[in-house]
């Protein structure tokens, strides 16, 4: 059985979820506190519950490494299936508003997307017509950590908001311990 995640299957994880309530516009924060698996391996399950609920998502890292992490993991998720993505220099980007996921170190966001994803302490910046702002972070990386708490300030103190902290259980359930 794998963790319930919006209700959703989502496989192992071994992240921590901690759950911002609703922000201005109904906007959501989830904070995931990785700790057993990378990026690479939580992003790409992340993204597929997006696709399934016809949300489009754009994806910011500092790094264009973990870009290109990220893209060759979404190109493999899933048995004999892939999540099709761009980013500016592929191919693909002259269609940029067309794509479900869009990759960028920067703050474009040419599909008009539903969710952004955080990664490497980047901000969501103007949140539009986001529904759900993803912020992923290495628990086991001091630096991260401390960068995700000030995050986490910064968001609660922008508006009267609820916060809940959510830890996969050991039959991979998230629960609600906070």
């Amino acid at each position: 059985m794998g963790e319930r995640l919006w209700g959703e299957t989502f496989g192992s994880s071994g992240a921590r979820l901690l759950r911002i309530g609703r922000y201005e516009d109904d906007v959501e924060y989830f904070f995931y506190h990785l700790t057993h698996q990378s990026e690479a391996e939580v992003v790409p399950r992340l993204a597929q519950l997006c696709l399934d609920r016809d949300w489009r998502v754009v994806i910011r890292a500092r790094q264009e490494a973990t870009l290109i992490s990220l893209s060759e993991a979404l190109w493999s998720f899933g048995e004999g299936s892939f999540l099709a993505h761009a980013q500016e220099g592929d191919a693909a980007a002259i269609y940029a508003a067309d794509q479900p996921i869009w990759l960028t170190t920067g703050e474009d966001a040419p599909n008009q997307p539903d969710v952004v994803m955080l990664l490497e302490d980047m901000r969501a910046g103007d949140h539009g017509a986001l529904q759900r702002v993803i912020y992923l972070f290495n628990g086991e990386d001091p630096e991260a950590l401390t960068a995700a708490r000030a995050h986490w300030k910064e968001i609660k103190e922008q508006a009267d908001i609820e916060i809940s902290y959510w830890q996969q259980s050991n039959t991979g359930q998230w629960t609600q311990q906070a």
